[in-house]
């Protein structure tokens, strides 16, 4: 799972108005092609749970912030639970990080869930878009609190359960992160269900080499896939269900 995650330690660049990290990090910044997972997700009956992570963090907010409106973060989510609200396989979790630490919009952070109710994930989308972004991007506390939640559901979840995690974020951690920490750390989350989890990762901040080639790695190991909205067709209204891979799943490629 190590290779190609060989990274360089980097030392942060911190910005003011609490942005996201800055970081010296040569590698391609060219975009995964990516492959559709849509038709195949609506008509499969085994369970997915879906695991949604938002960065809340500063960069997002005020004139020149990333997502002022949520439009991207909260746009993309709701409009792919609205597609599948429906399918009563489908279970839903929701967690956002800033400042330095995680924290859940179902259940709670000392016990994170999903949820098959949908009211109780359209209550955490309306909890999300009144969410003040502040702060730092704390991949780590992140990461773990979702392998933490994935852990705690894994206990009981049927043994054919597909786990998709959904990372978005518009930077690099802040605090900085040394790239084989990071690894481990989507390793971990990786290998709560073996075969069963998928990493997927979204980059929506500006062009940033750095940014991109980090996110892009972390989906290599994590087994999903990747998208740039700077690289894309339709740039930052984009369907996330093109742009991420369900463990077992046989998607066609969508470019």
């Amino acid at each position: 799972m190590t290779r190609g995650f060989a990274f360089v330690l980097f030392v942060s660049t911190f910005l003011s108005f609490q942005n996201c990290a800055k970081a010296s990090f040569t590698t391609s910044a060219a975009s995964l092609a990516y492959q559709t997972c849509t038709q195949q997700l609506g008509t499969t009956d085994f369970p997915i749970k879906v695991l949604f992570v938002a960065d809340t963090s500063g960069s997002n907010a005020g004139t020149g912030g990333s997502d002022p409106a949520k439009q991207v973060r909260g746009g993309s989510i709701n409009e792919f639970f609205n597609t599948y609200r429906a399918k009563t396989n489908f279970s839903w979790g929701f967690l956002k990080f800033s400042g330095s630490t995680a924290s859940s919009f179902i259940g709670s952070t000392a016990n994170p869930t999903f949820t098959a109710n949908t009211t109780a994930m359209q209550s955490a989308l309306s909890s999300f878009y009144t969410t003040y972004d502040d702060g730092l991007t704390p991949y780590a506390a992140a990461l773990n609190l979702t392998r933490q939640t994935l852990l705690n559901d894994a206990v009981s979840a049927p043994a054919a359960t597909k786990y998709v995690v959904v990372f978005l974020s518009d930077g690099l951690p802040d605090p900085a992160v040394s790239d084989p920490v990071l690894s481990a750390l989507v390793q971990s989350i990786s290998t709560v269900r073996p075969g069963q989890v998928s990493f997927n990762t979204i980059y929506y901040g500006d062009v940033d080499a750095e940014a991109n080639a980090r996110l892009k790695k972390m989906a290599a190991v994590g087994g999903g896939q990747f998208l740039d909205t700077n690289a894309s067709a339709t740039g930052k209204d984009f369907v996330i269900s093109d742009v991420i891979n369900v463990a077992g799943l046989n998607c066609g490629s969508a470019n």
